[in-house]
Formats: structure tokens, C-alpha cells, sequence
């Protein structure tokens, strides 16, 4: 599927390979691919799945890359032009012409140049950017007119090599986890579940590659190859029966929604064993909330799948994923009864035998029509349903011993819950969800895991509700306070309490200060202090002069001329916390900026650096370092008193002028116009 569609992270713009344009995103994906492509059957469906359930950007809208940037590898590159007297790009030599005339640019020699150009569509939507030549060096920098970077000095070698080793250091830090739980690492969120702890310094990405999908990872491109080998396309095979598996026993299960009586269904959906809920537990009005809920599914029983192919003391070492013996066990049923190809299997662990294992020709029929649609669209590329009921059943038994399982203090001994913090992995960029990003697939999980509960609890009872005796209904109820509810120290109420705390993390922290205006108006009394306000803004008039300067020396002296060509309103930022070291320096959207060290030092090459000896000049270097701190102390200040630039965040300290860990800050200073975040819903 890779060689067909692939998802730009940056720009998060889903891209097709085959005309090396983009797709704008909803029902326009499966047109595309369907009438452009004449794509069908299981490889359209396998596109149109994954990716209608992803927050894409439109390629008709959304920003362009900067010009003289790196070019996009999956999109056609064109021959254009662009005007010398403004930005006009075009690929039509009689467009330029007619723009020069039109525009009533003066007449020059060169009126324009022939350059290289990407835009996300074609047509009458195309937006143009110029892209650099392959055989260009990386374009010119900002600070070209003051530092000569056409060659590769022993300094340019210098700082390629720091540049490099950081990258890398961090990269391994953050790959392997940071073991310190500190409040500069992680937020109270991620402290509050543990997963620093669960992972240690186990590979991150392997542990959230384990816990995709099939379809994530092959149109993600993650798993991507060249050819198939018997193994690997059996592989593919045996987790599409798998997820096929649990969507048949998903829909039987929901059959049982229209067997009890409606206070059954209030008892579900409450997470209380006092009260009902007062809306019934049922099907998800749209069929997008069901495929995305059954797809958490899919990834579970994929994880354990795979964790019980490398053996349980492997899974654990590398995954951090455990079972207990019940789940190991019904574990093993799944695997053999789908690895047995068409050969029928008696094997039962002895776990959930109170029922035999049989269908009804009812059920025979409805799975066999489903089973035929899908082998339909698939194109017979799937196995046969004969081993359906058995491997269903295996499926149906495992997941009711992940619901059915208690916990003490340490939390991750379950499989569940360990795949729970696998899901809570972000590999772009590399470290944890937040939790408007989380509890989400949570809601999925609980949404399936009611369903097969209540299967579990009435699957002896008559189909007919009004032959449900009052045993069946009072047992429920014993069952559903035993796992189902809060302060049962269960799986699910380990959840639900993930989703509660999860769904309370934007709310503010800490009391309101106490704080009024003199009589005068001349001043405030903060907490019962009086502070002038002349003295007060001569003192941040004063720091924020100091810190030019310190800025100034910091960049030889030329800080005036190198901010002019920092045009902040390029900026891309983000006022929600993203994570652990990422900020809008980080952003691939600001590489612009050539944030690091690398511009600096190169403004201050002759200051710093012995050219002839090639080595450092140790004194001046201690006297920069020593600026930078200062530097640094006087941003901390500013940070917390200024309601203005340079008012920033975690890339100066872990302190925060802000009312909660997920804004950042909530001081905003626009054109002149003061923004004081107070609220957020």
C-alpha cells in the first residue's frame, strides 16, 4: 500500500504516489483512488479504513513549505518561473509574460527566473513553492552577508559533528525513556499512569510498532518491503482473520443489546454500583465511531498475538507486557485455533467451558453471509470460515479474562492494561499522548469491553427478553459491582479512573491570588504587598534593555541585523503542551529558523575560533558561556513578570506563568493587542 498512498508527517497532507499529488481528506480519498486510480475491492478498502479515521490536513487550504526548501520526495517537481518583482510563481512561460504586463513591473533585464516548483494539487487549486535543485548545496542562510558558509571549514565540520551527537543523545533518551519522573520530563499526566516506570528503558518504538495495527503499519510505511515472503504475507493473513474474528463476535455480541431489559443496559453504562446511568448502554449512532472502536480491538488481540509468538518471557522483557496464567492460557486457544489453517481443533484450555462450543444454523447463516461479503470485497484473498466458531469462541473467552481480572498496586500485570500504556507511545514526535489525544481509544475499549461482558453474564439466557428470568438480571448485577464499577480495583475501573482523570487534566490548579489597585491607582497590593507600577515597569524596562544586550554581545554584535530577518509572524506555534522537550523550536515547520547553535557560531567564528591553530580561544569562549547564563537568568525573570516577548516556556525553564501543565501559557501578546487566556472548555 505504500507504493500507492503515504502520509507526509509534517504537514500531516495524505499524498498519492501514483500522480504525485495530494488527496484531500474524507469521501474524497476512496474518489480519488476509485475513479483516477480505478482502484477496488480489498486494497481500496484497506486506504479508504485507515485513513478516513486520521485528522488530515487539506492540501487546498493549508500552509505551503517555505520557498527554497527541500523538496517533497513524493511529489512531481516542474519547471517555472518566478517573478523578480514579487513572488509570483507560475509554471507557464505566457503566465509570466502576461503577469509582467498586467502588473506594471518596471522593465528589467531579468525580469524573471527559471526555477523549480512542487504544490500540493493541480489545476485551478495549485499553489506554488519554490524547491531547491538536488545538485544545490542547502541554500543560502540567513546570515550569509555576514559569515562566508560557502565552504566547509573545520568549524562548519565542528558544529556538524555537536549538532549530530545531540540529535543523537536525544534521540536515545527519548527512544529508550527517561527513568527520572521529574517535573521538567514528564507531566503530572504521564506520572499519574506510570508509564515511565512500566517502560524503563525499554525500546519505545519497537513497543509502539508492536501494539499497530496491520493496516497502520503497512500504510504508515513502517512495515514497508519490496516483496513478501511466505511468512510475512501468512503473518498478514492470520491477524486479517483475527480482526475479522472479533468483528463477527462484536456483532453477535450485539444482538444480546435487544434480549434484556432496558435497566440492564442503564446498570452498563453506569460506572457505579449505586446508580444507573440514565442513557442505556448501545450501539454508536455512526458507523465511524464503531470502526474506530473495533479497530482498538483489532490492535489488542494483534499485540498479544505477537506476544505469545515470541514466547511470554520475551514479550515481557521487550514489551513490557504481561499475562496472567487464565489469560495465558486462553492466549494459546486463540493462537492454535487460528494457526490450524482448515484443520478443526478440539483443544479447550478448561478456562470458560460452561458453555460448549456450538453455533446455531442461525448463526451459521449470519456469519456465513457476512463472511461472504467480505470475501467478496477481498477477492478470496482471505481463509475459509470453517474453524469460524471455534477460533470466534477462542476470541470471545480471551477477551472476557482480560475484562474479568483484578489488580493490586502495580497495575501493568494484565495484558490489557500493559497494552493500554503501549497505546499511550507517540513516535511522532517520540514520547506520550497527551490526554485529549488518549482516552479516546480508552472509550473504545470500555465501549467492547461492556459489550462482551454482558454477552459473558446472560450467554446461557433465551435470545427472547421476556423469557429473562429474574436470576439472570440479579446475577448480572452482582457481576457488573464486582468488575464494572469504580473502586473495584478491576480493569476496567483502573479505566475508568485513567478516562476521569484524563477528561479533569485541563482543569486549573492552585487558588485565585488575592489582588487590588491602590486608591491612587498608582499601584497594586498583591497579597497584601503594596508595588508601585512605576517602579515596576522601569525595573522590566530595565531587564528587557539588559537582555538586548546581553543578546547583542551574544551574537557579535550584529542582533539587530539578524532579528530584522526573523519574521515572527512565520512562526508556527502552539499554546497546548506537545510533550517532553518539544516546543515551537522543535516544530518542522520552523526549520526556517535554524534554531541551534550552528548560526551563532558561525556569527562568532572569529571571535571564538583559531582558524590557523584550529582550535577553540578557551578565555572568549568562557566570557560567551558566561553571557549565555546570564542570558538565561534574565529570560527567567522576564518570563514570569513580562506580559510580552520574550515570554516563553520550557525552552527557557520548566516554570510556567499558566494556569494548568496542558497550556503552556496563557499571556499572548498579537499585534500589539494583550490576550489573556482564563478559561478553555
Amino acid at each position: 500500500m505504500e507504493d500507492i498512498v503515504q502520509l507526509n508527517q509534517d504537514y500531516q497532507i495524505l499524498i498519492c504516489r501514483l500522480c504525485q499529488s495530494a488527496v484531500r481528506p474524507g469521501s474524497s480519498i476512496e474518489l480519488h483512488f476509485r475513479r483516477q486510480h480505478q482502484l477496488k475491492g480489498q486494497i481500496l478498502k484497506d486506504i479508504k479504513d485507515y485513513y478516513s479515521t486520521l485528522e488530515l490536513a487539506d492540501p487546498k487550504v493549508t500552509t505551503t513549505p517555505e520557498d527554497n526548501s527541500e523538496a517533497i520526495e513524493q511529489l512531481a517537481i516542474s519547471h517555472g518561473y518566478s517573478c523578480n518583482a514579487c513572488r509570483y510563481l507560475t509554471i507557464a512561460r505566457d503566465s509570466i509574460v502576461r503577469h509582467r504586463r498586467e502588473a506594471g513591473h518596471d522593465i528589467a533585464e531579468e525580469p524573471w527566473i527559471k526555477v523549480r516548483l512542487q504544490t500540493w494539487i493541480g489545476g485551478k487549486h495549485a499553489r506554488y513553492w519554490i524547491v531547491r535543485d538536488d545538485s544545490d548545496s542547502n541554500g543560502p542562510s540567513d546570515i550569509a552577508d555576514i559569515a562566508d558558509t560557502t565552504s566547509r571549514s573545520a568549524m562548519d565540520e565542528l558544529i556538524a559533528t555537536s549538532q549530530a551527537r545531540l540529535k543523537e543523545e536525544d534521540a536515545v533518551r527519548l527512544r529508550k525513556g527517561d527513568l527520572k519522573e521529574e517535573i521538567d520530563r514528564d507531566s503530572p499526566w504521564v506520572k499519574r499512569l506510570g508509564w515511565v516506570r512500566h517502560f524503563g528503558s525499554r525500546d519505545l518504538i519497537n513497543i509502539h510498532d508492536a501494539a499497530e495495527w496491520l493496516r497502520a503499519r503497512a500504510a504508515t510505511g513502517r512495515w514497508a518491503r519490496t516483496q513478501e515472503d511466505e511468512e510475512s504475507t501468512r503473518e498478514r493473513l492470520l491477524l486479517s482473520r483475527l480482526g475479522q474474528s472479533f468483528d463477527r463476535e462484536v456483532e453477535r455480541c450485539c444482538w444480546r443489546l435487544y434480549s434484556v431489559p432496558t435497566e440492564t443496559l442503564q446498570w452498563l453504562n453506569s460506572i457505579t454500583s449505586v446508580t444507573p446511568s440514565g442513557v442505556p448502554f448501545g450501539r454508536k449512532g455512526k458507523e465511524e465511531s464503531m470502526s474506530q472502536y473495533k479497530s482498538v480491538g483489532h490492535r489488542y488481540l494483534s499485540f498479544c498475538w505477537k506476544a505469545y509468538r515470541i514466547g511470554r518471557k520475551e514479550a515481557s522483557e521487550r514489551w513490557a507486557v504481561c499475562f496472567t496464567d487464565e489469560q495465558w492460557s486462553l492466549l494459546g486457544d486463540v493462537a492454535k485455533e487460528l494457526e490450524m489453517d482448515r484443520v478443526p481443533s478440539s483443544h479447550d484450555s478448561g478456562f470458560f467451558s460452561g458453555r460448549e462450543r456450538q453455533a446455531t444454523d442461525k448463526d451459521e447463516d449470519e456469519y456465513q453471509d457476512d463472511d461472504n461479503s467480505d470475501e467478496d470485497e477481498r477477492g478470496n484473498e482471505g481463509m475459509t470460515s470453517s474453524l469460524d466458531g471455534a477460533l470466534d469462541r477462542a476470541v470471545f473467552n480471551f477477551i472476557v479474562a482480560s475484562i474479568k481480572t483484578h489488580v493490586g498496586g502495580n497495575v501493568y500485570t494484565n495484558s490489557l492494561l500493559c497494552f493500554c500504556a503501549a497505546l499511550g507511545i507517540n513516535r511522532h514526535p517520540l514520547g506520550y499522548l497527551e490526554p485529549h489525544l488518549y482516552t479516546g481509544m480508552l472509550a473504545g475499549i470500555l465501549w467492547w469491553a461492556r459489550l462482551f461482558f454482558l454477552e459473558a453474564v446472560f450467554e446461557n439466557q433465551p435470545v427472547d427478553q421476556d423469557e429473562v428470568g429474574i436470576e439472570a438480571v440479579l446475577a448480572f448485577r452482582e457481576e457488573h459491582t464486582s468488575w464494572m464499577c469504580i473502586g473495584t480495583h478491576s480493569v476496567i475501573s483502573t479505566i475508568i479512573g485513567w478516562m476521569a482523570y484524563g477528561k479533569g487534566y485541563r482543569q486549573k490548579n492552585g487558588g485565585q491570588p488575592s489582588i487590588r489597585w491602590s486608591d491612587d491607582e498608582e499601584g497594586l497590593f498583591h497579597m497584601g504587598e503594596h508595588i508601585s507600577v512605576e517602579d515596576f515597569t522601569r525595573t522590566l524596562r530595565d531587564e528587557v534593555t539588559e537582555a538586548e544586550k546581553l543578546l547583542n554581545g551574544l551574537f557579535g554584535g550584529v542582533w539587530q541585523t539578524v532579528s530584522k530577518k526573523i519574521d515572527m509572524g512565520r512562526i508556527v506555534d502552539n499554546m497546548i503542551r506537545l510533550g517532553a522537550g518539544q516546543s515551537f523550536a522543535s516544530n518542522p515547520k520552523n526549520k526556517w529558523l535554524e534554531a541551534g547553535p550552528a548560526k551563532v557560531m558561525r556569527l562568532m567564528e572569529a571571535s571564538i575560533w583559531d582558524a590557523a591553530r584550529v582550535r577553540w580561544k578557551r578565555q572568549r569562549v568562557k566570557r560567551w558561556l558566561r553571557d549565555l547564563r546570564l542570558l538565561r537568568e534574565t529570560l527567567l525573570v522576564l518570563v514570569h513578570t513580562w506580559g510580552g516577548l520574550p515570554g516563553r516556556g520550557p525552552e527557557i525553564t520548566t516554570l510556567r506563568h499558566c494556569d494548568s501543565w496542558q497550556l503552556i501559557r496563557n499571556v499572548f501578546i498579537l499585534d500589539g493587542q494583550v490576550m489573556i487566556v482564563t478559561d478553555r472548555d
